[in-house]
């Protein structure tokens, strides 16, 4: 079942993997058919490839499964004597990967749980995996706004930290505690010295991105390589969504801009694009770049999304879309020329 799961894609897995399978499960675990633990560890699974591969609305939440994993989590968390510490951090992760709009209640109670975890630092492989998926659980939270900032946020400034020190996280792993800082961002403004300063996001996210793709001989299709290829893509993506969401409210310094859009001008030719969702992430990113960074011409050419761009339109075919956003990009382009050509003249006429 596992590898049924690894070889959807996420149109698949949003499709397929609906409130009728979770209600065939339930009803299997009724029977004594399929124990809880099993099923469990298979949701859990199924959790890690839709959060890994951004498909969402699974609609988990509206089922009486997860009302019953709920309740065990609670009754878990209420035991004072023989707590199942597994049970609850298995229960926990399957919660939060499976579930867009955690409860408060259940946020309060799997948030300390699963820091606890990230926190380990032992760099064998079995404990890299727990600790891969405890982030990955928790970089889906979207209501970091009902989670106290004492949880947190030294955890995670601890956590990051002693990676880029040690090196001790997956690629994943560490992917999602930046994800996980920068959502919290959202709602903790206060954050951004951390994260721009402290943390080095501009610097490590580029870092990451490049050895992602150097990492990958991304031409070849090597069978022994093909799911590893499929991850390191989508943990190079998701470097990709992690970037647009800050892009808005930091400023990079004009080396930083230009070598982050030249890397993830990079990374988009390397994965071909990967359909029209990382096509227009791609343009947003470029747009916001060049209006509220400023990014000129010289700016464009140096990271050679000038070429890109170019490349793109004398294609044969567009669709809508892409034609949409390739003028988009173009009209902006203009107005920055045109906005330079007037301080130029301005100066010009202060001087005379």
């Amino acid at each position: 079942m596992n590898e049924v799961i690894d070889e959807m894609n996420k149109y698949e897995l949003f499709y397929n993997l609906n409130g009728y399978i979770f209600d065939k499960i339930q009803k299997m675990i009724k029977e004594k058919k399929l124990s809880i633990e099993s099923s469990i560890l298979l949701l859990k699974h199924v959790g890690y490839c839709c959060v890994l591969k951004n498909a969402y609305s699974l609609r988990f939440e509206e089922t009486p499964l997860c009302k019953r994993f709920k309740n065990i989590i609670i009754e878990e968390e209420e035991k004072k004597d023989e707590k199942n510490d597994n049970l609850l951090t298995d229960l926990c992760e399957c919660y939060l990967l499976l579930n867009c709009e955690p409860s408060s209640k259940l946020i309060s109670i799997c948030v300390p749980c699963l820091l606890k975890i990230a926190l380990k630092k032992e760099e064998r492989c079995d404990n890299q995996k727990e600790v891969e998926m405890a982030l990955l659980a928790l970089s889906d939270i979207i209501q970091w706004n009902k989670v106290k900032r004492e949880l947190y946020l030294n955890e995670l400034q601890e956590i990051i930290k002693y990676h880029q020190k040690h090196q001790n996280l997956t690629r994943l792993a560490y992917q999602s505690a930046w994800m996980l800082l920068t959502n919290i961002f959202k709602h903790e403004s206060s954050l951004l010295n951390i994260i721009m300063n402290e943390l080095h996001f501009a610097k490590e996210a580029r870092r990451e991105m490049e050895e992602l793709m150097g990492h990958v001989d991304w031409g070849k299709e090597k069978e022994e390589r093909k799911n590893e290829k499929k991850k390191d893509m989508w943990i190079a993506k998701r470097w990709s969504r992690t970037v647009d969401k800050i892009i808005l409210d930091v400023e990079f310094s004009d080396e930083d801009l230009i070598a982050s859009l030249a890397c993830i001008i990079r990374l988009f030719r390397l994965t071909r694009g990967d359909k029209k969702i990382f096509s227009i992430s791609f343009k947003t990113t470029l747009l916001i770049m060049i209006i509220h960074h400023n990014i000129g011409v010289n700016g464009l050419l140096k990271s050679g999304a000038f070429d890109f761009l170019m490349e793109k339109i004398q294609k044969p075919t567009m669709s809508n879309e892409d034609t949409n956003g390739n003028l988009k990009i173009f009209l902006e382009i203009s107005r920055q020329l045109k906005k330079g050509r007037r301080m130029k003249w301005k100066k010009q006429k202060e001087r005379h």
